[in-house]
């Protein structure tokens, strides 16, 4: 009968990214791209007529 091993270690593709104890955070200057970050906050309203003559 075959035998199947499995790693204890397993981890999802790309989770090496979060075991970085370095953030893009840290990289933002608070006067100049960490306020520009947003995200929801603003309503627009866009009112399109269209005439058909």
């Amino acid at each position: 009968m075959a035998s199947i091993k499995i790693d204890s270690d397993l981890r999802p593709i790309g989770s090496e990214l979060f075991l970085d104890s370095e953030s893009y955070l840290d990289e933002l200057s608070a006067d100049q791209q960490i306020n520009k970050i947003v995200g929801g906050t603003g309503i627009r309203i866009v009112i399109r007529i269209s005439l058909f003559l």
